[in-house]
């Protein structure tokens, strides 16, 4: 059984904090893109939000509805810091967005060299 018990607003939503057998988890709501804030943080190189969105519990495997994860959109926006953070905490390199683009994939369209060096230095797949 979950049940509400704090509301904190920060810079993208209103998180919701519920109380769960596990412990507090935060919940989000999506914006009609199906962006979260984790995804949004990465887009917009929000290092310290990024992070505090990870301690939280945010998960690094969500996705958008077009199958993005945060790594997808640092590197659509060539947003290293953001992108090294995000492959430091475990962000699948390899994810695959519907249109079978990785991580990797959008930096090299993205023409964003140094996150391509990341990326491939971290074993992200080139697709």
């Amino acid at each position: 059984m979950t049940a509400p018990f704090d509301n904190h607003q920060n810079n993208y939503e209103t998180l919701t904090w519920v109380r769960t057998e596990a412990g507090a988890v935060p919940v989000y709501t999506r914006d009609p893109e199906g962006l979260t804030p984790l995804l949004r943080a990465a887009r917009d190189g929000e290092t310290a939000q990024l992070r505090r969105l990870i301690e939280a519990g945010a998960a690094l495997s969500e996705r958008d509805n077009n199958g993005w994860t945060a790594l997808h959109w640092a590197a659509k926006s060539r947003q290293l810091k953001a992108a090294a953070e995000l492959i430091a905490a475990g962000a699948n390199t390899a994810a695959e967005a519907r249109n079978g683009l990785t991580p990797l994939g959008i930096a090299v369209k993205s023409n964003a060299p140094a996150i391509i060096t990341l990326l491939a230095g971290a074993g992200g797949a080139s697709k």
